[in-house]
């Protein structure tokens, strides 16, 4: 298409005008085939350029006015590929904050869920400690019980002892 329209260019400078038109109408019928208005647009200029040179002004006019539609066609479409993307942007950065939120109060629950867990496993530990302490408290309570019961018991025994010492030496000396 590049190509065509330049050589349809050269050939009018050249005063070519049949060269010039069949390349022109060459790219402008593969500018139809692609279908972009903005190839459509440049070949209908183009021709109009050369029937205006030629004198055939009726088909200048038409496709002048063939080419100031496909030029609003391609700012149309152009526009509306920008809106389209900047429309995409918004939704991409919509998601990429949505995604940026979930995330902070990921971590969030996760700083939460460590401090609970520490705190339960902070507890647990304590709880095993005062665990520990009560049963070694039981036991010394039970080892001074026995202790305690054998001390009594010895000092009955060696009371007895005396009693019967003391018995013992009043009948001697009542004797």
């Amino acid at each position: 298409w590049f190509t065509l329209n330049a050589r349809s260019q050269n050939f009018q400078s050249l005063h070519r005008m049949n060269d010039a038109t069949a390349d022109a109408l060459r790219a402008y019928e593969l500018a139809r085939g692609i279908g972009l208005p903005l190839y459509i647009g440049g070949s209908a200029r183009r021709l109009s350029e050369i029937y205006a040179a030629t004198g055939d002004y009726p088909r200048a006019y038409r496709f002048s006015a063939e080419s100031i539609e496909m030029a609003d066609k391609a700012a149309r479409l152009k526009s509306n590929t920008r809106m389209v993307e900047l429309a995409q942007r918004y939704e991409t950065d919509g998601k990429q904050r949505l995604i940026d939120e979930l995330k902070r109060h990921n971590e969030r629950q996760d700083a939460n869920q460590r401090w609970l867990w520490t705190v339960l496993i902070g507890s647990a530990v304590l709880l095993l400690l005062t665990s520990f302490f009560l049963i070694r408290l039981r036991r010394s309570r039970r080892e001074i019980q026995r202790l305690n019961i054998g001390l009594e018991q010895r000092v009955k025994a060696r009371t007895a002892e005396l009693r019967q010492q003391s018995r013992y030496l009043r009948t001697l000396f009542d004797t």
